[in-house]
This record gives structure tokens, sequence and C-alpha cells, in this order.
């Protein structure tokens, strides 16, 4: 369940926040199944985007944070330079359908000291993802969700 306070919600943030909904369901039921660590999908890591707006602090009980420039190398040291950083891309036409891609990266901090200058490495690896399908529904009008598949490497 999505819980926005009092903001109105365009179609475009619509279809965006059900993606993003619709991946909160896939980590209990794919993602934590074949994860060594379950709970370092209990916070969602959201590299910040231009995509959509009014995104909540939480969804289906998970907590949102979103990953800023100011806020990354924070909020990696509090999770022992390692996290789960998900990004969601711009939507694709396929065929009939709307196509929203999310992946949750596996993110890591490396520091490293030259010159008497501290440097800041991020490394993301992929090893799995979800596409969110939507359908346009031509009696009402609106794209509606149609399926969601996983996939891995």
């Amino acid at each position: 369940m999505i819980f926005i306070r009092a903001q109105s919600v365009s179609e475009n943030d619509s279809l965006y926040l059900i993606a993003l909904e619709k991946y909160t369901v896939e980590i209990d039921s794919f993602y934590t199944r074949y994860s060594d660590n379950p709970s370092k999908y209990e916070t969602i890591y959201l590299e910040e985007t231009n995509l959509f707006k009014n995104i909540p602090n939480r969804i289906n009980g998970k907590e949102i944070t979103i990953l800023t420039d100011t806020n990354k190398e924070h909020i990696y040291n509090k999770n022992g330079n390692k996290l789960i950083q998900l990004k969601i891309f711009p939507l694709k036409v396929k065929n009939d359908l709307i196509e929203i891609t999310v992946i949750p990266y596996h993110g890591k901090l490396v520091k490293s000291v030259s010159e008497n200058q501290i440097n800041l490495n991020y490394s993301i690896s992929l090893s799995d993802w979800t596409n969110v399908f939507f359908k346009f529904n031509c009696e009402s009008k609106k794209w509606e969700f149609e399926k969601t598949e996983n996939g891995g490497i």
C-alpha cells in the first residue's frame, strides 16, 4: 500500500509508484528467497531520480531512503559500506505495453588515500532485476498493471 501525504499524483508518477510497489512485493517472493542476508532488503535505498516526484517514505512496510550526492557517503558508512542501491529506469514502450525496469544493484563504497586525499569509489554490480509492465485499458482510458517479470544473471 502506498501512502502519500495529501499530495496529488500524476499519471506518470502513478506508474513509477506502482512499479516501486510491485518491486516491494518481489522482494519478499523473489529477492530474499535467494539472498544470504534478507535483512539487506528491509530499507530501499533509491537513487535520486527526476523520473517522478512524491516518493513516499514507506511502501508495503519498507522504508524508502533517497540516495543523493550529499547523503550517499553517510548512508553507505552506516551500512558497513555495502547496501542494495535501487535504480528505476525510464519507461519504455514494448509493443502494446509500457515497461519500467527496477534494478537493485549491490553497492559497495571503497575508500582509499592518495597524496593526503581520501578517494571515494562506489562500485555497483548487477545480479537481478524486475520489469513491471502496464497495458492501456481502452474503456477506462488508463494504463493498468499487467505483470512483473524477474530476471537474473
